[in-house]
């Protein structure tokens, strides 16, 4: 006996787990930021102290040596956020079946919430809940290794005023920017093979626009929208049977009357 969809169990998570980074990525990550923090913290906690005891050291080793202590934790999070999961939060209509979770993926409403999960400064996993219409995909580039951004932190951060452009805040906005909304997802990422998980993120990632392609097509389609509204007026006007003098009578602009008008060319004619 065939179930009906209505009453069709939910086979799927609220929580679908779509994307799990490589375990040598996580591991790597993971402990290149431990190894940079413990190598910051002796050279800060214990050699500097024991320099500043030293009555033979120069005063500039201490200010050195906490600066070069710190590069390497610095040069770990410059390389960008990893991203280790990914989770997407799932309507109950899609639940239901494989069909109807690909359907979901095909066509995601703007508003689709996206669980991400990832490593940025601290050696333990973060996660934050980002909206699919706020991502945005990052052309590859030699100098660059995070490939996806989240424009929405970045409009809740920047500031709005001309005159914070300069100065501290365009610093903090820089380095928010650079830092905190950018991630990396691996293309070489295992996918959950559980019955459609595997697929979801690859058609979701297809989704998501290419940074600056999103302003293009919203200035294209208003420029279309404007000629359409325009094709649509006359249009609409000759299935009414509305003429132009018709059209000019309804928006209370009236035409001089054809005596008036031929008088006035008269007179123009004698001058």
């Amino acid at each position: 006996m065939l179930t009906p969809t209505l009453f069709r169990p939910l086979i799927y998570p609220a929580l679908l787990n779509i994307y799990l980074a490589p375990t040598s990525h996580t591991i790597a990550v993971g402990t290149t930021r431990v190894a940079t923090l413990v190598f910051f913290a002796l050279i800060t906690l214990i050699y500097a102290p024991a320099v500043y005891l030293e009555a033979a050291a120069p005063a500039w080793v201490i200010p050195v040596a906490i600066a070069g202590s710190s590069l390497p934790f610095l040069a770990a999070v410059a390389l960008g956020t990893l991203v280790t999961s990914i989770r997407l939060h799932l309507p109950d209509d899609a639940r239901k079946s494989k069909d109807h979770l690909l359907s979901f993926a095909s066509r995601p409403p703007a508003s689709t919430k996206l669980r991400v999960q990832f490593i940025r400064w601290a050696p333990w996993l973060t996660s934050k809940d980002i909206a699919l219409q706020d991502l945005r995909r990052l052309q590859t580039s030699s100098y660059r290794l995070p490939n996806l951004e989240d424009i929405g932190a970045q409009q809740t951060h920047t500031p709005q005023s001309p005159s914070a452009s300069y100065g501290p805040t365009l610093l903090w906005r820089l380095l928010v920017q650079r830092s905190m909304n950018r991630y990396f997802v691996s293309a070489d990422a295992r996918r959950r093979g559980n019955g459609g998980g595997a697929e979801v993120w690859e058609t979701l990632r297809l989704k998501i626009p290419f940074y600056g392609e999103a302003v293009a097509a919203r200035t294209k389609a208003e420029g279309e929208g404007s000629g359409g509204e325009r094709k649509a007026v006359v249009m609409r006007n000759r299935a009414s049977g509305v003429g132009p003098a018709q059209a000019v009578l309804a928006k209370g602009k009236f035409p001089p009357k054809p005596a008036a008008a031929a008088a006035a060319f008269g007179k123009k004619g004698k001058s």
